[in-house]
């Protein structure tokens, strides 16, 4: 992800692409007007990643957390139940998905931030069953699967569950809502 984001913003004198961690951003102290996380919260050290915005962020700076979340479809509940029976290390991916993201309150309470805020926007998108496949690919708990049992067949299997729910190359609306969570750092 680092590699495509550089390239695309090879040409942006102001778009600094760092290979660091969230917890060790290695940016000097204070220079950055904004933190975000986008869908990515839950690979850090909550505590780490705080204690390292908080340094990196300016007074007045905005630490932010972003979280796509998709709405049930039948289709999309027979894609979590066949990664659950067949992943080794992922068996319930709803209470997985719990802790993806803080709770504003937990945000709230972050020493050097001031009081927490959070809006949820919702939201849209068309896609077939190859691009919805293709977005299933992105999951890690979905790579989980593809090393054990290996990815043809994870994409058979995967295309017959198409099938078994009516999808062919038809696009369907998938409804999603972003939900970002900000906190501003105080001056200290």
């Amino acid at each position: 992800m680092r590699r495509v984001l550089s390239r695309r913003f090879s040409a942006a004198p102001d778009v600094h692409v760092a290979d660091a961690t969230a917890e060790e951003m290695r940016l000097p102290s204070g220079v950055a007007a904004l933190v975000v996380a986008c869908t990515a919260f839950h690979w850090f050290d909550a505590p780490g990643f705080y204690t390292e915005a908080k340094r990196v962020l300016a007074p007045g700076g905005v630490l932010a957390v972003i979280r796509n979340r998709r709405k049930p479809l039948p289709v999309l509940q027979a894609f979590d139940r066949y990664i659950e029976e067949h992943s080794a290390e992922t068996n319930d991916l709803a209470q997985r998905e719990v802790r993806k993201e803080p709770v504003v309150r937990d945000l709230a309470q972050v020493p050097g931030f001031m009081t927490a805020r959070s809006c949820t926007y919702p939201w849209s998108s068309q896609l077939t069953p190859n691009r919805l496949i293709d977005l299933y690919l992105t999951r890690s708990t979905l790579w989980g699967v593809v090393r054990r049992i290996g990815l043809s067949r994870v994409m058979a299997d995967l295309q017959t569950i198409c099938v078994e729910q009516g999808l062919e190359e038809i696009p369907m609306v998938i409804e999603w809502e972003t939900t970002a969570k900000w906190a501003r750092r105080r001056s200290e």
